[in-house]
């Protein structure tokens, strides 16, 4: 596949005192290496494709529990990469499968097509969220 299905780029951008996003990775491999990208859009625009239009990114150590911060309350969805290869962005084989760990707000998403953001949409209170995603690795 020519164009590459997540596309991330670092920002560590935090502001203290705002509620934080606990996110529970079920299924991940953290054995496999590499890092985490976290996207957290706002809107539709560039979900879940596009990073640089995610209202912030990422980028972390592979582990089952993960806590965000610098996220006020509002709508928002999230995607996650596990990027074993460092490339930030989805690696496919020449089979056009992804060969990265991949997975959405709120339930982990669909797992053979791309996310939608409405589908994905949570609500972040002013106490806080937390969220259990699946990632996905196709064999």
């Amino acid at each position: 596949m020519a164009c590459c299905f997540f596309c991330f780029f670092f920002s560590a951008f935090t502001k203290v005192g705002e509620p934080e996003i606990k996110l529970v990775l079920n299924g991940i491999h953290p054995e496999k290496g590499g890092k985490l990208l976290v996207s957290v859009f706002r809107t539709a625009d560039g979900f879940p494709e596009d990073g640089k239009k995610a209202f912030r990114v990422f980028e972390l150590l592979p582990k089952k529990e993960i806590r965000i911060q610098g996220i006020p309350a509002g709508n928002y969805a999230i995607v996650i990469l596990h990027d074993l290869d460092g490339n930030l962005q989805m690696s496919y084989s020449m089979f056009g499968l992804p060969e990265d760990g991949f997975a959405s707000s709120p339930d982990g998403g669909p797992r053979f097509s791309k996310p939608k953001f409405e589908k994905a949409a949570f609500n972040h209170t002013k106490d806080g969220s937390q969220l259990e995603l699946k990632l996905h690795y196709m064999p």
